[in-house]
């Protein structure tokens, strides 16, 4: 059974006043009254500046990636003169420039010291070509023809940054062949 005489112990006092608990940090801090309109605007600023953050990064990657893209071909595309000089063949003509890649390119010529010198600068935009008159010096192998050449070209994409590259100039079969042929051949020693 149940004993019914209360415990001393558990006992409530009604008359006593109640203590004040000191508040904690947090509680203070939410006890504060701070302008709502001040903290909408933190928060949104914060918001907006993490976006824009965001989208410029996000748009330097972009143009990173798509600068390691670029892709440039040349090929041979007509001749307006060629003339033997001591072991080799100068050739004055035109190159077709292609831009392969997903964006614009400038291309330019590296100087005039270069075994091709590409004359003046273009604009090509993607999967378009570009003629750029030349002056190739081509060396002649034993009285042969080279099947091709390595040109150097400067590729500037949208990065801005100048990019030296060497293209290949497949020589066989194009305007230029036979007359490096015959002038090759014409510079035979002895």
């Amino acid at each position: 059974m149940l004993d019914p005489t209360p415990d001393a112990s558990i006992a409530i006092d009604l008359d006593r006043a109640r203590q004040p608990v000191a508040p904690g940090r947090w509680a203070r801090f939410r006890s504060r009254r701070l302008p709502m309109g001040l903290v909408v605007v933190l928060v949104l600023g914060g918001v907006l500046a993490g976006m824009a953050g965001m989208g410029l990064w996000a748009a330097r990657q972009w143009v990173r990636t798509q600068s390691a893209l670029v892709s440039v071909f040349a090929t041979v595309a007509g001749i307006n003169s060629a003339y033997g000089e001591s072991g080799g063949v100068v050739i004055e003509g035109t190159v077709a420039v292609m831009n392969g890649g997903p964006l614009p390119v400038h291309i330019t010529g590296v100087g005039e010291d270069a075994a091709l010198v590409l004359q003046g600068s273009q604009r090509i935009i993607p999967h378009a070509t570009a003629w750029f008159p030349v002056r190739a010096t081509v060396s002649c192998v034993d009285s042969t023809a080279p099947v091709s050449m390595t040109a150097e070209l400067v590729v500037i994409p949208s990065d801005g940054r100048r990019h030296l590259t060497a293209v290949v100039l497949p020589l066989t079969g194009t305007a230029w062949s036979d007359p490096l042929a015959r002038a090759c051949h014409a510079n035979l020693p002895g």
